[in-house]
């Protein structure tokens, strides 16, 4: 079984995917981040499957407002968020 191949980009050196959507890497950072400190809010008191249901709330709202502007709408295909 093969493993998936990952790419990573720093700095200016952005997937130029992005681009082509209209979507600045900006707000893609600012929704990774908003998620990730809302999920550290989390302690060991919160249901266990806090952290990650935190982060994917709050990264997707946070990823709809910065996208709004842009003349992105929001959809819940199958009950499951998108931008």
């Amino acid at each position: 079984m093969s493993r998936p191949h990952y790419v990573v980009h720093e700095s200016g050196a952005r997937d130029p995917r992005l681009e082509k959507l209209g979507i600045p890497a900006k707000i893609i950072t600012m929704a990774v981040e908003a998620g990730e400190a809302e999920a550290r809010q989390c302690t060991d008191n919160d249901p266990l499957m806090a952290r990650g249901f935190i982060r994917y709330f709050r990264t997707v709202r946070v990823l709809r407002e910065g996208a709004a502007p842009l003349g992105w709408g929001k959809d819940n295909p199958r009950n499951l968020a998108g931008p």
